[in-house]
């Protein structure tokens, strides 16, 4: 494989990953955006910290 070939194998890989980060990002901040509206947006400092100390997999579950 040519140096051009690599480089260009390595940029393309690095666009998807970039693309995936950018997808998951989006998807976990409408998860987070739905629970914080769903709980209470009158106590919105608890509810950001109830949200704060959650994973991931808590979060997709509370939904």
């Amino acid at each position: 494989m040519t140096d051009e070939e690599q480089e260009k194998v390595t940029s393309e890989f690095l666009a998807m990953i970039g693309q995936y980060v950018i997808v998951f990002q989006w998807i976990e901040s409408k998860i987070e955006q739905s629970l914080l509206l769903w709980w209470d947006h009158d106590n919105w400092a608890q509810s950001k910290q109830r949200l704060a100390d959650m994973t991931n997999n808590q979060k997709v579950d509370a939904v």
